[in-house]
């Protein structure tokens, strides 16, 4: 079976959309609106060129700036081309994102103060890799993940891998484990523990930009194991389903709040139910009565 970091997070937070999106390959109720994720990808393919092209070299930021409207026009057609929509009418769009000629802005905007991260930083290393593929074949499984950047810094000689992240809000879509993930990979191909892991918000200001952390081999070796249980548990499960049992007795879902950003939410009937004015009714009903928070049944 094959498993990426993104699959292993959404088993462990909802097997219900696990079992949608990776087994049983639901299909959406409407396209995806792909508006959100223009600026990260704009941002991230720019500096993949800055790193595997060596722009750093000279004119840096003029050539940088000529990649935004190409970049961004590619993107569209490939996520078009893959079934995407670009819905610059959705009333829930923030500002930034309410038109192609914000998100170019906002793009272009980033280029500056991204050079000055890199620069504050020293994310400079001759043997700077981008867009790294790690995945890893292991007990009969491949375990996935792309490593945004990864270089021997020139200044420090410590070797970093690095994730880029378009989030306004910080930390609210990240989790280290993601990194701890990427180094997994990065050691059973390489034999090496990168020495630090870090996050690079493109949007914050240069000396706030990084958010560093470190893992140990021991770790590795634990995420490790917990990977290829929980694979061995999915191939069991994946068998019985074949045989004819029920899936969603298997991928039971984990309702909660977070469901109104559940891309499955119109076939999920335990997600709706917690989303209900009737729910929210009967769980204010509930606390004043002392029941907590956890007990509260769907």
């Amino acid at each position: 079976m094959y498993i990426s970091y993104s699959g292993y997070d959404r088993l462990e937070s909802c097997q219900k959309a696990y079992y949608l999106e990776y087994i049983g390959k639901a299909t959406l109720g409407q396209p995806e609106n792909r508006v959100n994720m223009l600026y990260g990808d704009a941002v991230g393919k720019i500096f993949e060129r800055f790193y595997r092209d060596e722009i750093w070299r000279a004119n840096t930021t003029a050539r940088l700036m000529g990649l935004v409207r190409p970049t961004i026009k590619r993107i569209i057609a490939k996520e078009t081309e893959k079934g995407g929509v670009f819905n610059w009418d959705d009333p829930t769009l923030k500002e930034g994102t309410r038109s192609l000629e914000q998100v170019i802005a906002e793009v272009e905007a980033t280029i500056p103060r991204a050079m000055l991260s890199i620069r504050h930083h020293g994310l400079i290393g001759l043997d700077a890799q981008a867009e790294l593929v790690l995945d890893v074949d292991v007990g009969g499984h491949r375990i996935g993940g792309r490593a945004d950047f990864v270089m021997t810094r020139a200044q420090t000689k410590d070797l970093v891998l690095i994730d880029g992240k378009g989030s306004r809000h910080r930390d609210k879509y990240t989790n280290h484990r993601q990194l701890r993930w990427y180094s997994m990979l990065y050691a059973m191909r390489s034999g090496v523990v990168p020495d630090k892991l870090g996050f690079l918000y493109w949007r914050s200001e240069p000396a706030e930009s990084m958010d560093w952390s470190t893992t140990t081999r021991e770790e590795l070796r634990e995420l490790r194991r917990a990977v290829l249980e929980t694979l061995r548990g999915l191939e069991e499960k994946v068998k019985q389903i074949d045989a004819g049992a029920e899936p969603m007795q298997l991928f039971p879902p984990t309702p909660g709040f977070g469901c109104k950003f559940c891309k499955f939410l119109h076939q999920c009937t335990e997600g709706q139910k917690v989303l209900s004015a009737d729910f929210k009714q009967q769980r204010a009903t509930d606390r004043k009565r002392g029941v907590e928070e956890g007990d509260v049944g769907f």
